[in-house]
């Protein structure tokens, strides 16, 4: 089965503007269906012992050990945050993978069936005298055309 999504965590280093000292910070890079966002790990390394190809610091050193495991279980994080939207069937987007792994909250794509309910809620006492009516039956028409798109999607073979 092919996946709809791209996904993709890499490790790299951002240099400070004034580059003073040796000493760059190390960010996490996630990329999702080809857009990309960064976050800080807030660790710094010197350039000197980062292994550009690899993405990881290089060294024995219990520092630069203590810093690839911290990258391993961030990168687990990312990875788990992305299978929780997956499982979830939520939209998969490189702002709701940042969200999760940020424990932020995350709000929900809109649909045209949520935008009619909103709408029922907001606007139904204001409506004309009939117009409630319209509005349930277009909603149910949406709903019946939007299952049968997806029902198509979902049982052809190809």
């Amino acid at each position: 089965m092919k996946s709809k999504n791209t996904f993709g965590i890499q490790f790299l280093l951002r240099l400070p503007k004034n580059k003073k000292d040796e000493m760059a910070t190390v960010y996490a890079r996630i990329t999702v269906n080809g857009r990309r966002t960064e976050i800080s790990l807030k660790s710094k390394v010197s350039i000197n012992n980062w292994d550009e190809v690899k993405g990881r610091a290089k060294g024995k050193r219990q520092e630069i050990v203590k810093l690839n495991s911290h990258m391993e279980q961030v990168r687990s994080l990312i990875f788990d945050c992305y299978h929780q939207l997956v499982q979830q069937n939520k939209t998969v987007t490189i702002e709701a993978v940042k969200s999760v792994y940020l424990g932020e909250d995350i709000e929900e794509t809109m649909t045209l069936l949520k935008l009619v309910e909103y709408h029922k809620q907001v606007a139904v006492s204001k409506l004309a005298p009939g117009y409630h009516e319209k509005l349930l039956y277009h909603r149910n028409l949406y709903s019946k055309i939007y299952k049968t798109k997806i029902w198509k999607k979902r049982h052809t073979v190809g």
